[in-house]
Protein backbone atom coordinates (compact mmCIF):
# COMPACT_ATOMS: atom_id res chain seq x y z
CA UNK A 1 0.00 0.00 0.00
CA UNK A 2 1.71 3.29 -1.19
CA UNK A 3 1.66 5.59 1.75
CA UNK A 4 0.78 9.57 1.06
CA UNK A 5 3.24 11.73 1.43
CA UNK A 6 2.69 14.09 4.44
CA UNK A 7 4.05 17.46 1.91
CA UNK A 8 4.97 18.22 -1.31
CA UNK A 9 7.45 20.68 -2.36
CA UNK A 10 6.80 22.55 -5.17
CA UNK A 11 9.24 24.80 -7.11
CA UNK A 12 8.43 26.62 -10.16
CA UNK A 13 11.94 27.76 -12.23
CA UNK A 14 13.30 29.32 -15.02
CA UNK A 15 17.20 29.68 -16.38
CA UNK A 16 18.41 29.58 -12.30
CA UNK A 17 19.96 26.22 -12.07
CA UNK A 18 23.16 26.94 -9.49
CA UNK A 19 20.15 28.49 -7.33
CA UNK A 20 17.92 25.57 -7.77
CA UNK A 21 20.57 23.31 -6.78
CA UNK A 22 20.95 25.17 -3.71
CA UNK A 23 17.49 25.31 -3.12
CA UNK A 24 17.39 21.73 -3.43
CA UNK A 25 20.47 20.86 -1.13
CA UNK A 26 18.95 23.14 1.49
CA UNK A 27 15.57 21.35 1.45
CA UNK A 28 16.91 18.05 1.19
CA UNK A 29 18.95 18.90 4.12
CA UNK A 30 16.01 20.26 6.28
CA UNK A 31 13.09 17.76 5.16
CA UNK A 32 14.91 14.54 3.83
CA UNK A 33 12.80 12.36 1.51
CA UNK A 34 10.59 10.35 4.03
CA UNK A 35 6.79 11.27 3.24
CA UNK A 36 8.54 14.30 1.03
CA UNK A 37 7.54 14.72 -2.42
CA UNK A 38 9.71 17.45 -4.85
CA UNK A 39 8.30 18.49 -7.84
CA UNK A 40 10.39 21.52 -10.25
CA UNK A 41 8.40 22.62 -12.64
CA UNK A 42 11.25 24.43 -14.92
CA UNK A 43 9.92 26.96 -17.64
CA UNK A 44 13.54 27.26 -18.66
CA UNK A 45 14.77 26.72 -22.70
CA UNK A 46 17.53 24.49 -22.12
CA UNK A 47 18.58 21.35 -20.19
CA UNK A 48 20.37 22.83 -17.26
CA UNK A 49 17.73 22.79 -14.46
CA UNK A 50 17.19 18.78 -15.62
CA UNK A 51 20.66 17.96 -15.02
CA UNK A 52 20.39 19.78 -11.58
CA UNK A 53 17.49 17.74 -10.44
CA UNK A 54 18.65 14.63 -12.06
CA UNK A 55 21.30 14.81 -9.26
CA UNK A 56 18.77 14.42 -6.24
CA UNK A 57 16.31 11.54 -4.85
CA UNK A 58 13.05 11.70 -5.05
CA UNK A 59 12.29 14.88 -7.62
CA UNK A 60 10.07 14.90 -9.85
CA UNK A 61 11.04 17.03 -13.02
CA UNK A 62 8.18 18.78 -15.28
CA UNK A 63 8.68 20.90 -17.76
CA UNK A 64 6.67 23.75 -18.50
CA UNK A 65 5.68 25.56 -21.97
CA UNK A 66 3.82 28.69 -20.19
CA UNK A 67 5.87 31.54 -18.63
CA UNK A 68 4.01 32.65 -14.75
CA UNK A 69 4.85 31.60 -11.85
CA UNK A 70 1.41 31.21 -10.35
CA UNK A 71 0.21 28.99 -13.79
CA UNK A 72 3.74 26.77 -12.81
CA UNK A 73 2.62 26.56 -9.00
CA UNK A 74 -0.62 25.43 -10.00
CA UNK A 75 0.84 22.61 -12.52
CA UNK A 76 3.11 21.27 -9.77
CA UNK A 77 0.29 21.35 -7.07
CA UNK A 78 -1.79 19.10 -9.77
CA UNK A 79 1.10 16.88 -9.63
CA UNK A 80 1.24 16.21 -6.08
CA UNK A 81 -0.37 13.44 -3.75
CA UNK A 82 0.49 15.44 -0.41
CA UNK A 83 -2.09 16.73 1.61
CA UNK A 84 0.12 20.18 1.93
CA UNK A 85 2.41 21.71 -0.54
CA UNK A 86 5.33 23.73 0.54
CA UNK A 87 5.59 26.45 -2.65
CA UNK A 88 9.24 27.64 -2.27
CA UNK A 89 11.17 29.91 -4.72
CA UNK A 90 14.35 29.01 -6.63
CA UNK A 91 16.54 31.16 -4.70
CA UNK A 92 15.50 30.22 -1.36
CA UNK A 93 17.06 28.28 1.39
CA UNK A 94 15.22 26.34 4.57
CA UNK A 95 16.77 26.56 7.67
CA UNK A 96 18.17 23.63 9.15
CA UNK A 97 15.37 23.20 11.67
CA UNK A 98 13.00 23.90 9.06
CA UNK A 99 11.98 19.68 9.11
CA UNK A 100 11.79 19.62 12.61
CA UNK A 101 9.10 22.57 13.04
CA UNK A 102 7.02 22.02 10.03
CA UNK A 103 6.26 18.74 11.75
CA UNK A 104 5.11 20.13 14.61
CA UNK A 105 3.33 22.81 13.02
CA UNK A 106 1.38 20.20 11.16
CA UNK A 107 0.58 18.10 14.28
CA UNK A 108 -1.84 21.24 15.13
CA UNK A 109 -3.15 22.54 11.64
CA UNK A 110 -5.98 20.65 11.48
CA UNK A 111 -7.83 24.13 11.23
CA UNK A 112 -5.51 25.96 9.03
CA UNK A 113 -5.43 26.10 5.33
CA UNK A 114 -2.11 28.33 4.78
CA UNK A 115 1.30 29.06 7.17
CA UNK A 116 3.55 31.16 6.36
CA UNK A 117 7.07 31.42 7.82
CA UNK A 118 9.73 34.16 8.88
CA UNK A 119 11.59 35.24 5.70
CA UNK A 120 15.39 36.40 6.60
CA UNK A 121 17.40 38.06 4.51
CA UNK A 122 21.79 36.62 4.50
CA UNK A 123 22.73 38.32 7.32
CA UNK A 124 19.66 37.48 9.53
CA UNK A 125 17.13 40.63 8.64
CA UNK A 126 13.30 39.93 8.21
CA UNK A 127 12.13 40.90 5.02
CA UNK A 128 8.52 41.04 6.38
CA UNK A 129 7.46 42.71 9.76
CA UNK A 130 6.26 39.63 11.51
CA UNK A 131 5.94 39.22 15.67
CA UNK A 132 9.73 36.90 15.74
CA UNK A 133 8.20 35.05 19.42
CA UNK A 134 4.78 33.55 18.51
CA UNK A 135 2.33 32.39 15.99
CA UNK A 136 0.33 35.05 14.44
CA UNK A 137 -3.16 34.75 12.85
CA UNK A 138 -3.67 36.67 9.79
CA UNK A 139 -6.48 39.13 9.33
CA UNK A 140 -7.16 41.10 5.75
CA UNK A 141 -4.66 43.66 7.29
CA UNK A 142 -1.79 41.79 7.73
CA UNK A 143 -1.86 39.77 4.24
CA UNK A 144 1.18 42.39 3.48
CA UNK A 145 3.52 40.24 5.63
CA UNK A 146 3.48 37.00 3.56
CA UNK A 147 5.59 36.95 0.50
CA UNK A 148 5.74 33.77 -2.42
CA UNK A 149 9.10 33.21 -1.33
CA UNK A 150 7.73 30.20 0.67
CA UNK A 151 4.69 29.37 1.48
CA UNK A 152 2.56 26.58 3.30
CA UNK A 153 -1.08 25.94 1.67
CA UNK A 154 -3.23 22.49 2.06
CA UNK A 155 -3.68 21.06 -1.04
CA UNK A 156 -7.09 20.34 -0.91
CA UNK A 157 -8.33 24.11 0.24
CA UNK A 158 -5.92 25.43 -2.89
CA UNK A 159 -8.22 23.64 -5.27
CA UNK A 160 -11.26 24.48 -3.42
CA UNK A 161 -10.70 28.13 -4.24
CA UNK A 162 -9.49 27.43 -7.84
CA UNK A 163 -5.33 27.65 -7.30
CA UNK A 164 -3.46 30.47 -7.68
CA UNK A 165 -4.79 33.59 -9.80
CA UNK A 166 -2.75 32.58 -12.80
CA UNK A 167 -3.32 36.49 -14.06
CA UNK A 168 -0.70 38.01 -11.32
CA UNK A 169 2.78 36.93 -10.67
CA UNK A 170 6.03 37.30 -12.14
CA UNK A 171 5.99 36.15 -15.92
CA UNK A 172 2.45 37.56 -15.88
CA UNK A 173 1.26 41.48 -16.89
CA UNK A 174 0.59 42.24 -13.40
CA UNK A 175 3.18 40.38 -11.93
CA UNK A 176 3.35 40.14 -8.32
CA UNK A 177 0.66 39.81 -5.62
CA UNK A 178 -0.43 36.28 -6.68
CA UNK A 179 0.15 35.20 -2.91
CA UNK A 180 -1.18 38.25 -1.28
CA UNK A 181 -4.43 37.50 -3.19
CA UNK A 182 -4.14 33.80 -2.43
CA UNK A 183 -4.08 34.77 1.42
CA UNK A 184 -6.85 37.37 1.30
CA UNK A 185 -9.25 34.43 -0.81
CA UNK A 186 -8.65 32.18 2.03
CA UNK A 187 -9.24 34.73 4.87
CA UNK A 188 -12.72 35.74 2.85
CA UNK A 189 -13.82 32.36 3.00
CA UNK A 190 -12.99 32.60 6.71
CA UNK A 191 -10.27 29.49 6.26
CA UNK A 192 -7.57 29.95 9.01
CA UNK A 193 -4.06 31.36 7.96
CA UNK A 194 -1.33 32.09 10.43
CA UNK A 195 2.92 33.30 10.48
CA UNK A 196 4.83 30.75 11.77
CA UNK A 197 8.02 32.54 12.75
CA UNK A 198 9.37 28.90 13.98
CA UNK A 199 9.81 28.19 10.05
CA UNK A 200 12.66 30.17 9.20
CA UNK A 201 13.62 30.43 5.03
CA UNK A 202 16.52 32.87 3.83
CA UNK A 203 16.40 34.80 0.40
CA UNK A 204 18.26 37.76 -0.92
CA UNK A 205 16.51 40.64 -1.04
CA UNK A 206 15.51 42.31 -3.89
CA UNK A 207 17.92 43.87 -6.30
CA UNK A 208 17.56 47.85 -5.81
CA UNK A 209 20.05 48.84 -8.47
CA UNK A 210 21.41 46.95 -11.93
CA UNK A 211 19.88 46.29 -15.20
CA UNK A 212 15.98 45.79 -15.39
CA UNK A 213 15.55 47.29 -11.91
CA UNK A 214 12.96 50.15 -12.54
CA UNK A 215 11.16 47.77 -15.10
CA UNK A 216 10.90 45.17 -12.17
CA UNK A 217 9.81 47.67 -10.01
CA UNK A 218 6.82 48.48 -12.57
CA UNK A 219 5.72 45.08 -13.28
CA UNK A 220 5.73 44.45 -9.05
CA UNK A 221 3.39 47.83 -8.73
CA UNK A 222 1.26 46.44 -11.52
CA UNK A 223 0.57 43.52 -9.43
CA UNK A 224 -0.02 45.48 -6.41
CA UNK A 225 -2.48 47.43 -8.15
CA UNK A 226 -4.22 44.74 -9.52
CA UNK A 227 -4.50 42.89 -5.98
CA UNK A 228 -6.02 46.02 -4.84
CA UNK A 229 -8.35 46.10 -7.86
CA UNK A 230 -9.60 42.56 -6.98
CA UNK A 231 -9.93 42.87 -3.78
CA UNK A 232 -11.08 46.46 -2.40
CA UNK A 233 -14.72 46.22 -2.74
CA UNK A 234 -14.81 42.37 -2.08
CA UNK A 235 -13.04 42.22 1.74
CA UNK A 236 -15.52 43.32 4.34
CA UNK A 237 -12.30 44.37 7.06
CA UNK A 238 -12.52 48.29 6.84
CA UNK A 239 -8.90 48.00 8.40
CA UNK A 240 -7.58 46.20 5.14
CA UNK A 241 -9.05 49.21 2.33
CA UNK A 242 -6.83 51.65 4.82
CA UNK A 243 -4.12 49.30 4.66
CA UNK A 244 -4.39 49.15 0.82
CA UNK A 245 -4.46 52.91 0.44
CA UNK A 246 -1.41 53.25 2.76
CA UNK A 247 0.21 50.94 0.77
CA UNK A 248 -0.57 52.13 -2.65
CA UNK A 249 0.68 55.75 -1.48
CA UNK A 250 3.56 54.44 0.08
CA UNK A 251 6.03 54.58 -3.42
CA UNK A 252 5.30 58.93 -3.26
CA UNK A 253 6.25 58.63 0.20
CA UNK A 254 9.34 57.32 -0.17
CA UNK A 255 10.12 59.55 -3.20
CA UNK A 256 9.59 62.59 -0.80
CA UNK A 257 11.42 61.76 1.96
CA UNK A 258 13.52 58.62 0.66
CA UNK A 259 16.94 58.49 2.12
CA UNK A 260 18.51 58.21 -1.57
CA UNK A 261 17.92 60.19 -4.34
CA UNK A 262 19.18 56.76 -6.79
CA UNK A 263 15.67 55.09 -5.44
CA UNK A 264 13.56 57.68 -6.63
CA UNK A 265 13.26 56.39 -10.21
CA UNK A 266 12.08 53.02 -8.79
CA UNK A 267 9.43 54.31 -6.57
CA UNK A 268 8.55 56.28 -9.41
CA UNK A 269 8.13 53.20 -11.69
CA UNK A 270 6.35 51.38 -8.75
CA UNK A 271 3.55 53.86 -7.83
CA UNK A 272 2.90 54.45 -11.42
CA UNK A 273 2.47 50.10 -11.99
CA UNK A 274 0.69 50.59 -9.06
CA UNK A 275 -1.92 53.21 -9.99
CA UNK A 276 -2.41 51.50 -13.57
CA UNK A 277 -2.87 48.34 -11.87
CA UNK A 278 -5.93 49.51 -9.71
CA UNK A 279 -7.01 51.32 -12.51
CA UNK A 280 -6.89 48.80 -15.27
CA UNK A 281 -6.34 45.37 -14.01
CA UNK A 282 -8.62 42.46 -13.83
CA UNK A 283 -11.87 42.62 -12.46
CA UNK A 284 -13.11 40.21 -9.88
CA UNK A 285 -16.39 37.66 -10.84
CA UNK A 286 -19.55 38.74 -11.19
CA UNK A 287 -18.61 42.44 -11.56
CA UNK A 288 -20.07 45.15 -13.65
CA UNK A 289 -18.25 47.48 -16.21
CA UNK A 290 -14.20 48.38 -16.11
CA UNK A 291 -14.74 52.01 -15.50
CA UNK A 292 -17.11 51.46 -12.76
CA UNK A 293 -15.67 49.08 -10.79
CA UNK A 294 -12.07 51.27 -10.76
CA UNK A 295 -14.35 54.19 -9.59
CA UNK A 296 -16.05 52.01 -6.69
CA UNK A 297 -12.78 51.01 -5.86
CA UNK A 298 -11.10 54.43 -5.84
CA UNK A 299 -13.91 55.43 -3.82
CA UNK A 300 -13.61 52.80 -1.64
CA UNK A 301 -10.00 54.00 -0.50
CA UNK A 302 -10.66 57.28 -0.29
CA UNK A 303 -13.38 56.69 2.15
CA UNK A 304 -10.72 54.66 4.53
CA UNK A 305 -8.48 56.62 7.34
CA UNK A 306 -5.32 56.47 6.17
CA UNK A 307 -2.14 55.03 8.79
CA UNK A 308 0.92 57.72 8.77
CA UNK A 309 2.73 57.25 6.23
CA UNK A 310 6.25 55.56 6.66
CA UNK A 311 4.88 52.90 9.16
CA UNK A 312 6.83 49.93 7.45
CA UNK A 313 5.95 49.36 4.35
CA UNK A 314 8.06 48.63 1.50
Amino acid sequence: MTTTPRAGVIIATRDRPEALRSALEAAHRALGVTHVEYIVVDQSEDEASHDICSRFPNVQYVRSTSVGIAHNRNLGAERTRSEWVLFLDDDAVLSEHFGHELERVLVRAERLSLVAPLYLDPIGMPLAQVAPDRAVRLGASHVWCVIGICLLVRRADLFRLGGFDERLGVGRRWGSSEETDLVLRFIEEGRGCIVEPSLVVMHPRAAERGRGSRRRAFRYGLGTGALVRLHALRSDDPAWRREARSFMLHPLWEIVHGPARRRTTLRVAELFGRWLGLLFGPNPPQTGGRIAHSVACIRALAKAKVRPMGSGHG
